[in-house]
Order: C-alpha cells, then structure tokens, then sequence
C-alpha cells in the first residue's frame, strides 16, 4: 500500500497496515480527471531536483504544487492528527495492471482498516442543514457512484467535509438520512449488524442506482461487499458482472441472488404486462436488483415448512457448457414450464419461486415464460384462451393450492445462466420501446445542442446558451431536470424550456414523455432578464402544458420518416413588426437503458414572418 505523507506530500509505501495510523479519503471524480500517481511522482521529482541545485523550498513544497483536493486533504488530516492518508486517485499506479488489481481486491479491506474515512462532497456547502428533504447532500453525486458504497460501509468512522473543506457531520450522526438517501440499514452503516447477514439481493439493491465510468467497475467495486476476490480484466465488459455473481454463488449459500427484475405480487392474479428480458439465471447489471431489496435469505428447511413440502438437501452448483447444474424443488405446470422453489422470502414471509422453461429436446431450462393465469393452469379446460404475462419470479405464500406443494420432487436442472454476451441491436423507429428514462435511469436524461446548430444561430445574431436545473445530466436524480435555451438578439428574447410536464400525459410511457414552452418577452422584460440569473425558468420549465400541443409526443414527424418530432411556434410581435418562427425538431440519439440516460438532440431554426 502506498501512503501520502500529509506533512510533505511524498510517498510512503507500507507492507503491514496494522503498524501504520492512516486516514483515507472517498471522493466522487472531477469530470476532468484527478491528478494522478505519475503527475504527483512527477512533482516530486522537481521539488529533489530544486533542492539539490541549492533552492530553498519549504517542507510542503509538493503539496503547494499539487491540485487543491490533494493539498486540502492532506491539510485536513494533518490538522486531526493523521501524518499519513491514502487517496485513490494519485496513490495507485494505474500504469501497472498487477498493482491496479491488488489495490482493487485490497481496497474494502484498506477503507476498514483506516481510522476514519473523509467522505469529500463537493457539490455541497457547509451552510446548509443535510438533512432536510431536497438537501444539496442527500443529493450529492458522491451517493451516485458505485465506488462509494463500499467507502462508506467499510470504514467504522466516516466523517462528511463540505465543498469549503468543513465537516457536515458523521456517518453515526447523518446515519438516519444516510439511510434515506442509500436504502442501507442503519444498523449496517453504524457497524451494528454484520454485512455478511444481509442478503445478497438487499446488498445488490444498495447499488442499483449507483454508476461507475467503467462497466466492469460495476462488478469490481461490489467485490468487498460480497467478500470476494477475482482477477480484474478490463476490456471484459459486463462479463465480469457475470463472473462477480458465479463467485458470490460459490462463496455464498444465499438464493435471493437469483430473486432479481419484476416480481409477481401473488401467485394468481394476472399482473401488469411486462416485456421479457434475459431468460437468464444471472442478471447484467445491478440495476436488475432496485426491487430486490426486501428479499431475504432462508434454509432450504425453512423454505420447505412454509411451502409444506418435504426436506431436501442444501443445493451444490456447477458451472458447466449447458448452464448451472444444480438440485431444486420443482412443480411441474405443463409439459415445458415449472416452478423452482427457492430459498428465500420477502418481508411478509412469502417464498420465491423461479419460473423455469424448456423447449422439448433441449438441454437447459431459461428462466421466466409467458404464462396464462396460473389459477386456470390446472383446472380449466378453456386455460389456452386466457391471456398470457410474462412471469420470471413468482411470490407463493403457504395459502397456495396444494398441488403446488403436492406435487413438488427434487430435480438435476440445467439453468441458463449467463447472458448472450454479443451486442443487441439498436431498435430503431416504430419499434422502440415505450420506454422512459424515468423508469430506465432514475430520472437522468440530457438533451444537446448540436454546434453546427449553434453557429446558424450565431449567423443570424443570436447569442446561444443552454442550460439545465442539475449539474450532473448524466447521474440518476431523484426528479427529472429541465433545461432552457435562450436566444438573445438586440432586444429579442427566445425562451424555450423542455422537461417534464406536471400533468403526466401518458404516464412517461413513451419516449417523447417531455413537454415545452416557447416564450418572447416584452423589451422591459429583457432588459431586466438580460442581467439575472435563469434559474427561475428552470424550476418551472415545462411544469404544466396548458396546451396539449407543448407535449412532444404530439409533435409531427420530421420529413423523411426519421426517428424524431418536429413543431413550429410562432410568436406575435409585441410590437409593430414581424413575427417569429421558432421549429424545433427532437431526435432520441439514444433511448435510454439500466446503466445510461437517454439522450436528446434539439435542434432550432428561428425565422422572421408575416401574420
């Protein structure tokens, strides 16, 4: 391990972390990158070459040369005591793929051993009061990365600095909002319950939301969480999310793995229709565990009183050509669908079940299938003309019929578990999900100006400037931002605010789920808007239509047939002259999924007219 001298910015490298007092650092990365081991080493090398040439330097000469967050940082432990702080982004030599994947398997066990952890936020500042609802922390970016979740729970003492390097408070004393904001269990944050006995999927939730640069750092920042360790290979992609839950199963009794997407909420009632996905035993993504988090681990033996059937044996796994080989409790519905009981329940001591299907002839069962009403699946004649819902998971509470139970036998199953790995196609046009990224990527999307549309606006006279209600457009937000583009020319003001409308037509079920508003004010009213600030327009951007027309949705298409809408606003001249033409044409560069916002290009032409 390679410490950072807080006194004289040089480096200290340790073998033994029990013979050595060190704070640690967590932080969220600048978008412009953090000065790194090579940029420090560099320095360092500067500061011995001037002394040895006969310059006085004083003893922090390195630290004076470093970026603030380093100095500041090593200035603050300092001040606490700490002659030695370790921080991520200049201590390990990123160079070196071997010291890189040492550091990667060591670092849940370098945060606990620490002292304390300073949790660096700095987008908040130290006049506000965390904990009241919209707080600037608890909507800091530092609780949207993936690293961060271990940086919190492993160190026994986190202490939150401001924006201007002063102290927010503790993890022990915010714990209570800290839980809040993340969904981890007070008792967990504050080291009273150990991790090791919380689920697997009550800790996979923790980080559904949370995003990292790097696929591969989606599975990589979880290996402390789950106490495992693997070789890091970057370039592997999502595999290695694949290759992190292949380890937790090997090292884990724990079934709620597997209890991750859409769950069914009783074992009869036909549910909301909902698309398949993988029919996959392993998820892609931590994503795939944001409704997992009330799934708790249970014996097999627990699992076969509440479900009423017989003992069985703790399951062995085998990873194998055809997928996981395992025993499970199977009932059979129909000649190529079956229920596997897991073990593992949700709060209301409700079982699993796994929805398991298989061709005839084929080696393996995938997971979920489209099923009609289960009530009807053994009785009714008519079943085949009852409507189908695609069901992967399935909740059977011990009221369930007793052919379930009855008619349970441990079975060898083949699961499929990993998923196809090749990319999946873009879908394009009329066949685009009627997806959100409200419901894909916890309300983050981003909408461009493309520069070729700015320099025609700058052509014509006007000065271009877009701006938007969250610093962060690419990070999950608790409610989706709005942005605005003002023209400005002479006296001419253009407004056009795009973002969500209060009405919610259509439910965020389409694509186009945003609304606009075209606004010119009076010359008195540009003039003053000249010299202040947008804000106000960005927090009541698009907050109710008024007009059904502001909704994208309802836009035309644009020519051609491409994947986009188009609108034409005019604006009546305020006074004697010529009106505006304002088209404004959206295209979806990018729908949107679990792991990225969708993104939107908005073009706009301005044009004098006659009424």
């Amino acid at each position: 391990m390679r410490l950072l001298e807080t006194r004289t910015g040089e480096f200290l490298s340790v073998n033994n972390l029990d013979e050595v007092r060190y704070a640690i650092l967590s932080h969220a990365w600048a978008a412009e990158g953090e000065q790194t081991y090579h940029d420090l080493l560099a320095i360092q090398s500067n500061v011995h070459a001037a002394r040895a040439s006969g310059v006085q330097l004083p003893p922090n000469e390195i630290l004076l040369r470093a970026t603030p967050k380093i100095r500041e940082a090593c200035a603050y432990a300092l001040s606490e005591g700490f002659e030695s702080l370790w921080i991520d982004s200049c201590c390990i030599d990123k160079t070196s793929s071997a010291e890189l994947s040492e550091a990667i398997n060591s670092m849940y066990q370098w945060y606990g051993q620490a002292i304390i952890c300073y949790a660096f936020l700095d987008d908040v500042t130290s006049e506000e009061d965390p904990s009241p609802p919209f707080s600037q922390f608890r909507d800091s970016r530092w609780f949207t990365r993936g690293w961060t979740l271990q940086e919190l729970i492993a160190p026994r003492i986190v202490i939150f600095i401001s924006a201007e390097w002063d102290m927010l408070g503790s993890k022990d004393g915010l714990s209570a909002v800290v839980e809040e904001v993340t969904g981890i269990d007070q008792a967990v944050l504050v080291h009273l319950l150990p991790l090791h006995s919380v689920s697997v999927a009550r800790r996979m939730s923790w980080a559904a939301k949370r995003f990292t640069t790097r696929k591969e750092d989606e599975a990589y920042s979880l290996m402390g969480i789950f106490g495992v360790n693997m070789p890091t290979i970057y370039g592997e992609g999502r595999l290695a999310f694949i290759r992190l839950q292949e380890e937790i199963l090997r090292l884990v009794p724990d079934q709620s793995l597997f209890a991750w997407e859409r769950t069914r909420d009783s074992w009869n009632p036909v549910f909301a229709e909902e698309s398949a996905s993988d029919p996959t035993l392993f998820a892609t993504s931590p994503a795939d565990f944001e409704l997992s988090s009330r799934f708790d681990c249970i014996t097999v033996k627990e699992a076969g009183e509440l479900l009423g059937i017989p003992a069985y044996p703790p399951p062995t796994y085998t990873i194998t050509p055809y997928g996981l080989r395992t025993d499970l409790p199977l009932t059979a519905l129909s000649p190529t669908v079956s229920i596997a009981y897991l073990a593992c329940k949700n709060e209301d001591d409700i079982v699993v079940g796994l929805i398991l299907q298989k061709d005839k002839g084929a080696h393996a069962w995938s997971v979920g299938a489209a099923l009609r009403d289960l009530g009807e699946c053994m009785y009714n004649p008519n079943f085949s003309k009852s409507p189908e819902t695609w069901i992967r998971l399935l909740h059977l509470p011990s009221s369930a019929p007793d052919f379930l139970a009855s008619r349970a036998r441990i079975e060898e199953v083949y699961i499929i578990h990993r998923p196809a790995l090749t990319p999946t196609p873009r879908l394009r046009g009329p066949s685009l999900p009627r997806l959100s990224p409200v419901q894909l990527y916890g309300n983050a999307y981003k909408i461009k100006l493309p520069k070729w549309c700015q320099s025609r606006l700058t052509e014509q006279g006007y000065g271009v400037s877009l701006s938007s209600s969250h610093t962060a457009l690419t990070t999950p937000h608790r409610s989706p931002p709005t942005y605005i583009v003002r023209l400005l020319r002479g006296t001419v003001t253009v407004d056009i605010n795009l973002g969500p409308c209060a009405c919610n037509r259509g439910g965020f079920t389409s694509c186009w789920w945003l609304a606009s508003r075209v606004s010119s004010p009076s010359h008195k009213e540009v003039a003053a808007r000249q010299v202040s600030s947008s804000r106000h327009l960005l927090e009541r951007a698009a907050s109710t239509c008024k007009d059904p027309r502001a909704h994208v949705e309802s836009w035309g298409p644009i020519e051609g047939g491409g994947w986009g809408r188009r609108t034409r606003v005019v604006l009546g001249s305020r006074t004697r002259g010529e009106a505006l033409a304002v088209d404004l044409v959206l295209t979806c560069d990018y729908q949107g999924d679990g792991h990225y916002p969708a993104l939107f290009s908005l073009w706009i032409d301005v044009a004098a007219v006659q009424l």
